[in-house]
């Protein structure tokens, strides 16, 4: 008789909506984020109704009728990426439907060309983690979030071994190369390099708030591009961000990290920033330790899972 019931109830309807046209959904999705984060995340999906960019947010649902079993929140972002949230369901749904959703979320994803999806979790052992990594997500490593305050700011610009020199668009491919030359032997999460070509990276980098080329910076050592600094500007936040700091490998262990961190201080100092934020691989201890000397201290730290949406290349079959 059991058996017999169970097998008489439907599977759900799972499909993608409009982010402004089930407000069950989108409150269930939002279960994903902590409880601090929630009014933030809320009014950021707002602020993408309101600003027409709507369709870069993926909201999957499942429906067994009328009503709600579960739900899934995708956002598309630039450089062939996109952020995913782990999918919620309702009291009493099986699991097997936060596989559904995440499949067709991927089918979502892949139309729109997304290449690789990221994941930022809390716990890297709960139920979150498992569902994600049952559906092909890696663990790339560890985020630290770190912040320094206005009274680690210098007062005077700081001392440079090397130039800087603004970043124009007649200089795109150069930068591309550049970065590619600093990711070389990288230690911020080494396992996620090469998911995406450096010039969808950079593309990543520029829509990372509103792009100011004038806080883009090639560093320049004996006429050789050495290294880059990119920057972006959260006015409403009053927070300079660091986007992207490298150096090449052959001018590393000279302290330029630090040097381009108080920079990055001197010039929030000069824009009135009350604070300068960036992320960082938690395993990257010679990059924590500049960041550190410049006055940066964690405040969050979330593990990091991606899967690669790449066709795997085919071997070559034998000849006969």
């Amino acid at each position: 008789m059991l058996a017999a019931m169970t097998a008489a109830v439907p599977p759900p309807v799972i499909r993608r909506i409009a982010i402004d046209g089930d407000a069950g959904a989108l409150a269930l999705t939002a279960q994903a984020w902590p409880d601090i984060e929630r009014p933030i995340q809320m009014a950021a999906i707002a602020g993408f109704v309101t600003d027409g960019k709507k369709d870069e947010l993926v909201l999957i649902a499942a429906h067994r009728e009328s009503r709600l079993c579960g739900a899934l929140l995708g956002q598309v972002l630039a450089g062939r990426a996109a952020m995913v949230w782990p999918p919620q369901l309702a009291r009493g749904e099986q699991q097997a439907i936060a596989r559904d959703l995440l499949d067709e979320l991927h089918r979502e994803l892949r139309a729109a060309g997304t290449c690789v999806t990221q994941a930022l979790l809390e716990n890297a052992r709960g139920s979150a983690a498992q569902i994600l990594q049952a559906a092909g997500y890696q663990c790339a490593g560890e985020v630290l979030s770190m912040a320094a305050e206005p009274d680690s700011f210098p007062d005077h610009a700081p001392r440079l071994d090397f130039d800087l020199e603004p970043y124009s668009p007649a200089a795109h491919d150069r930068l591309i190369r550049l970065l590619e030359a600093t990711y070389r032997g990288s230690l911020d999460c080494p396992s996620a390099d090469g998911l995406r070509d450096a010039a969808d990276v950079l593309a990543g980098y520029r829509a990372v708030s509103q792009f100011r080329p004038e806080l883009w910076f090639f560093v320049k050592h004996d006429g050789n591009d050495a290294g880059c600094l990119l920057l972006a500007d959260h006015p409403a936040q009053q927070q300079l961000e660091i986007v992207y700091l490298g150096v090449s490998p052959e001018h590393r262990g000279r302290g330029w990290g630090l040097a381009l961190a108080r920079h990055a201080q001197w010039l929030a100092r000069q824009m009135g920033r009350q604070k300068v934020v960036l992320a960082v691989d938690a395993a990257n201890r010679p990059a924590i330790g500049a960041y550190q000397a410049a006055g940066f201290a964690g405040w969050d730290r979330r593990t990091l899972l991606v899967h690669d949406f790449r066709p795997v290349a085919k071997q070559d079959a034998p000849s006969t």
